[in-house]
């Protein structure tokens, strides 16, 4: 379509600062798995394995939460560019596939080990 609007070049920063408080924001987290709410019930004999599994979780998440923001800066960049789409149709797939792929994998193993 035909852009409606035109921001200034500061707001191409807007997704690394976002993505920048959403990783810190995921690393303090990862550091009080005993505060997070489980599918289980924690008890002695499986709180290890669980907050293993639930702080692996989030390490991983981070890194995809980055990619995610790096590919939609990259998107943003392409487009003001004018540069050819190289991921086209594939793109918002892609992107629930980065966030929702390992949760639900992490979920899965969180409910294998209880």
């Amino acid at each position: 379509g035909k852009p409606d609007g035109f921001g200034s070049k500061e707001t191409i920063l807007g997704l690394p600062i976002v993505s920048t408080v959403l990783y810190v924001m995921l690393t303090v987290f990862s550091r009080f798995p005993h505060k997070m709410n489980y599918t289980v019930t924690i008890t002695e004999a499986n709180a290890e394995v669980q907050y293993r599994i639930m702080t692996r979780m989030i390490r991983v998440l981070k890194v995809f939460v980055l990619l995610v923001f790096f590919t939609l800066d990259y998107k943003t960049v392409q487009i003001a560019l004018a540069w050819p789409d190289v991921l086209g149709r594939w793109f918002l797939l892609l992107l629930f596939a980065m966030i929702f792929g390992p949760l639900f994998y992490f979920l899965i193993q969180l409910s294998k080990n209880s």
